[in-house]
């Protein structure tokens, strides 16, 4: 989910984003791929992410049942001169719980 663009100083504009774990088990192996809109350099972002180019990926070893995790990017241009847009997509992968797999924790039927 990202927030307003706002104004960056004297040039530029910081998308503060935040990805929320709404599930109830954790996500593994959680990528955030942001695509900002073209023209626009990206001048800086948050951890753990890296860009090429127009791009941002960041990625999230796992995302806990109703963590969060917040970040930014910062791209050149104004909130006055035109549209400026950002496209993300989500990838993960589900954490399988013991309803998933059929375990019941410990116990062991006969023991």
């Amino acid at each position: 989910m990202f927030d307003r663009p706002e104004a960056a100083g004297d040039s530029g504009v910081l998308w503060r984003w935040t990805l929320v774990n709404e599930g109830a088990g954790t996500a593994d192996d959680v990528v955030a791929t942001q695509k900002v809109t073209s023209g626009h350099k990206i001048l800086g972002l948050s951890k753990p992410c890296a860009s090429d180019r127009e791009t941002v990926v960041c990625r999230y070893d796992t995302i806990g049942a109703g963590d969060r995790r917040a970040g930014w990017i910062k791209t050149s241009g104004s909130l006055k001169g035109g549209p400026l847009r950002v496209d993300a997509k989500m990838t993960w992968r589900d954490r399988p719980t013991a309803a998933d797999t059929g375990a019941e924790g410990n116990h062991h039927p006969g023991h």
